[in-house]
């Protein structure tokens, strides 16, 4: 991320600003994590510092084991999020999860 604030050389900043818009075009954006659910549990708690209760959380089902979870949702609270589901002794139910917003 670039900084917001620069009291040095103009060029420096424009340099970050440039790193970071082209990490972002890359898909670099730091917004991405993999999770698998927990074992005997209704809830998967995933951290994010950046996370608010008016975020978008996106999953995508990332293994043949995760498509069968039932009820799933999730919830977005304040630098995490809460993701709902059934309770299953799998241990490979595993998620893309992207934070938009």
């Amino acid at each position: 991320m670039a900084p917001t604030f620069w009291q040095g050389p103009e060029e420096e900043h424009r340099r970050q600003l440039a790193d970071a818009s082209n990490a972002a075009l890359a898909g670099q954006t730091n917004n991405q994590f993999t999770v698998i659910l927990e074992a005997n549990a209704t809830e998967t708690e995933v951290i994010f510092d950046s996370c608010r209760p008016d975020i978008s959380v996106n999953l995508t089902a990332a293994s043949a084991s995760s498509t069968t979870a039932v009820g799933v949702w999730v919830e977005p609270k304040i630098g995490k999020a809460i993701i709902h589901h059934d309770s299953s002794t799998a241990t490979d139910r595993k998620f893309f999860v992207t934070f938009i917003g």
